[in-house]
């Protein structure tokens, strides 16, 4: 999907094929298991292609395996817990909180891509 191109329900398909459907179903329920347990910069993407995962069109098809190609390019991103003596922060009631590497990616990057 070219960039600044947005989705609609313009390019819905009422009656998509089976294989299209149960293929772009596939692909969105994992990009949401993804935005869920490691990569939150997914989100944007995943909240459009949901909106459109009972009727996708070929649009909605193209968005979803840019974001695959995405992942693919960026497969090593992710957030990571650690216990490093750099991560450690000391709340000042005694407790130890985890801190977060969070990878340097533009959320907005990802959102004007597709």
């Amino acid at each position: 999907m070219k960039p600044n191109t947005r989705l609609s329900k313009d390019n819905c398909d009422p009656n998509p094929k089976p294989d299209f459907h149960r293929r772009h179903r596939g692909i969105v329920g994992s990009l949401g298991y993804l935005v869920t347990m490691t990569r939150p910069d997914l989100a944007w993407s995943y909240s459009e292609l949901s909106k459109y995962v009972q009727f996708p069109g070929i649009a909605h098809m193209d968005a979803a395996e840019h974001v695959l190609q995405y992942l693919r390019d960026t497969w090593n991103e992710s957030i990571t817990y650690t216990r490093g003596s750099q991560n450690l922060m000391n709340s000042g009631d005694g407790l130890t909180q985890i801190g977060l590497a969070i990878p340097i990616l533009a959320v907005d990057t990802l959102a004007t891509s597709l």
